[in-house]
């Protein structure tokens, strides 16, 4: 990185369950980028989160950042974000409940908001890599300046572990699965940009794909729409993991999901995939049906038993309740498509949207503590001191 200061923000989404993991990960990478230590980058940390009752975390986190303002997105300001997009007849740039797009979206804005030229991100259960914030950082700068004009996304991978994951799967039939992978969402996983680690963008950068929750809540996760799907739309000849310098995870799986759980994010990209290319459901369809199909020979009955009656002692893997309809509901693709058609608009009026709600942000140059967005319409949310 050159002589001069550059102004980063790092982010990242928690669940209240997860708190733990995210204070040491929001310890170490506060330790990491330490503003007392000579770092030519400048940093603020913001965290973003869906859980309506988190501000006792919050608080506590706010002791970690070393000095540095914490700013918060939380559920209220979600709310207050969807409104003001309702008002204004914009594309909302988040849902309102969790999505991998959303997260990364709120940083963006958030990046947005607080003048900063570059938005990192880190997933929970995540530590710093070996070399120094300055020498990352001038990398990832100095590929996305060469690459300004395709608004190219970097990251590093993750530290003995692909983004795809492996712990439900027979240990001869690894390789054979990611094959299949690859094959039906276009993905390459052996060079997959990696959302949880260290993921880089210029601000504002263009958005992720968010996906709206079924009715009762469910949320649509359709995996790598938050990373690898800007190989394939962003910048599919620019974005690219780079290599060395992976990032250690403490927590090495993250939330342990079962078989249908889990392939539910995967089928959704089959399906999200299929659909990008033709906007035919019924072609889509049909991918999810026989991916599913395929990947049921992978899948180890006694690893998928176990991992059921870790996330729920009445759970049990049934492999004959292995379908496309019980593992991707027609409900998820239909919010899979719904997220897609709007997607054009979302990119379209992109630069616009972050203008409007850092406009709106209150003065980041305050001795307070920035933590809230208000809107001229909107109920101000004010998080705890």
């Amino acid at each position: 990185m050159p002589d001069t200061e550059h102004r980063v923000l790092f982010s990242f989404d928690f669940i209240k369950n997860g708190f733990p993991s995210a204070l040491y990960t929001l310890r170490e990478w506060s330790a990491y980028v330490n503003p007392a230590s000579n770092s030519r980058c400048k940093v603020k940390f913001a965290v973003s989160t869906s859980d309506t009752d988190a501000n006792k975390q919050i608080t506590v986190m706010r002791d970690y950042c070393r000095g540095s303002p914490l700013i918060v997105w939380d559920q209220a300001v979600n709310d207050t974000v969807l409104d003001l997009c309702k008002k204004e007849g914009l594309p909302a740039p988040v849902s309102s409940s969790f999505s991998y797009g959303g997260v990364v979206n709120k940083g963006l804005l958030l990046a947005a908001a607080h003048s900063c030229e570059y938005y990192v991100r880190i997933d929970p259960g995540t530590r710093p890599p070996s070399l120094g914030i300055d020498t990352i950082l001038s990398q990832h700068a100095k590929y996305l300046e060469q690459h300004a004009e395709s608004h190219a996304v970097v990251s590093r991978g993750y530290e003995n572990r692909l983004a795809l994951r492996d712990y439900l799967l027979k240990s001869n039939r690894v390789l054979d699965h990611h094959a299949l992978v690859e094959g039906t969402t276009g993905i390459d996983v052996f060079n997959q940009v990696t959302g949880g680690a260290m993921f880089t963008s210029r601000v504002p950068g263009v958005p992720a794909c968010p996906f709206e929750p079924l009715k009762n809540g469910a949320p649509t996760l359709v995996w790598a729409s938050d990373d690898g799907f800007f190989q394939q739309e962003g910048s599919p000849n620019a974005s690219r993991r780079l290599g060395g310098a992976d990032i250690p995870r403490f927590d090495p799986e993250g939330k342990r999901k079962g078989p249908r759980e889990y392939y539910r994010g995967i089928a959704l990209a089959v399906w999200f995939s299929n659909y990008r290319k033709a906007r035919d459901a019924n072609g889509a369809d049909a991918a999810v049906h026989t991916f599913i199909e395929q990947v049921k020979e992978f899948l180890d009955d006694e690893k998928c038993e176990k991992v059921c009656q870790e996330t729920n002692p009445e759970l049990h893997w049934l492999p004959e309740d292995f379908t496309a309809d019980t593992v991707a509901p027609r409900g998820f693709r239909d919010q899979v498509r719904n997220g897609w058609n709007e997607y054009a608009t979302l990119r379209e009026c992109w630069p616009d949207l972050c203008t409007k709600i850092r406009d709106n942000v209150r003065d980041p140059t305050t001795c307070k503590v920035v933590t809230q967005l208000v809107f001229p319409n909107g109920s101000p949310h004010q998080s705890p001191p």
